[in-house]
């Protein structure tokens, strides 16, 4: 918002008159609106060719996708164990 003083040239100036009739007052608001314009481009890096070694691509894995059956690998052993000495008590 904005005040501005509108004013009629050389009769804005007249004393007493000039000022009631010649000129005005008001309050402008103005809108703008704000324009982005996006350009994609390609960019060329220094890593672009590189291969990632197998170590690094298990680890990834292991990050993302987290250990591979560790439970059910623990969970199956110690079944196996508890088959095992149950065949053991019963002989």
């Amino acid at each position: 918002k904005k005040r501005t003083t509108y004013k009629v040239p050389v009769l804005s100036k007249i004393p007493w008159l000039g000022k009631k009739l010649f000129t005005s007052n008001g309050i402008v608001e103005r809108k703008t609106d704000l324009i982005i314009q996006i350009t994609p481009k390609i960019v060329v890096d220094a890593y672009t060719g590189i291969t990632k070694s197998e170590d690094m691509v298990e680890f990834e894995d292991y990050v993302i996708k987290g250990p591979k059956n560790d439970k059910r690998e623990d969970d199956d052993s110690h079944s196996q164990q508890d088959h095992d000495e149950s065949e053991e008590d019963s002989e």
